[in-house]
């Protein structure tokens, strides 16, 4: 077949849009091969064999608590981490982070007991002066504030703000750094808050734990995530409507008691 004129090779061009290499390639292909379709060309081959993909997938069948670098140096498998973790999620595998049991020592059981002994009497009205706290890390998605959220558009410290003037209030904290830092304690003292001594290790008793876990469940059934500040604050709300639960507080107050029974005996 004659060659394809260089002039209308750039009249095609033009006409095309096309990049001249790519218009060349074509006409190439059609005076040679007679063909405007791709060229019939190999697939890459895989990286791991048809052998090696089910061990992989029963390495992990036989011992769920290995990472995918560690199937691959037990098979001595010449793939990428990535590569392992794809046979695995095609065989509908995921991998995740174990749940782990917080280390409770002798020392903390202790300390947990006589806690327990000392306030497993306490009325439902002794309780309910008590003002819970608890801290959350959790990933954007879940959109939570600590405690009643106060809309600022500037920095706040330790040192600001009023703390329940006049009431009869007891504050409970799990001994996170934040509330056991120098400038909070010389705060609590100023101010004059009662303070419930909180054994480590006791997120078991913390009723915070429960609501928590409430606003999570409510707030990771919202789609849209916040991108502004009117938006974020609109999630937060969450936590305000949690006040017309008064039933639900009020039963987690009063099931106070039963948990640090449970403890004694």
């Amino acid at each position: 077949m004659a060659p394809f004129p260089k002039k209308r090779r750039g009249k095609l061009y033009n006409i095309r849009s096309r990049p001249l290499k790519t218009v060349n390639r074509f006409i190439q292909a059609f005076s040679e091969e007679g063909r405007l379709s791709d060229a019939p060309h190999r697939r890459r081959p895989k990286a791991t064999t048809e052998d090696e993909d089910p061990l992989i997938v029963a390495a992990v069948v036989e011992n769920p608590f290995q990472s995918a670098r560690q199937v691959r140096e037990q098979l001595d498998v010449d793939a990428s981490l990535a590569m392992v973790g794809r046979r695995l999620r095609s065989a509908g595998l995921r991998n995740s982070v174990a749940a782990r049991k917080p280390v409770v020592t002798a020392s903390n059981k202790k300390s947990r007991l006589q806690f327990a002994e000392s306030h497993a009497l306490w009325m439902a009205d002794d309780l309910g002066r008590v003002i819970v706290s608890g801290s959350r890390r959790e990933w954007p998605k879940l959109r939570e504030r600590v405690g009643r959220g106060v809309k600022a558009q500037s920095r706040a410290s330790a040192s600001h703000g009023s703390a329940f003037p006049d009431a009869d209030v007891m504050f409970q904290h799990d001994l996170a750094p934040v509330h056991t830092a120098k400038v909070v304690k010389e705060y609590i003292e100023n101010r004059r808050i009662g303070m419930l001594s909180w054994p480590a290790k006791g997120a078991d008793m913390n009723i915070c734990e429960n609501i928590w876990g409430y606003i999570k469940a409510a707030m990771v059934r919202k789609p849209v995530h916040p991108s502004t500040g009117d938006e974020l604050w609109a999630a937060v709300r969450q936590w305000e409507d949690l006040r017309a639960h008064y039933d639900f507080v009020s039963a987690l107050y009063a099931y106070c008691g039963c948990r640090l029974t449970a403890l004694v005996i």
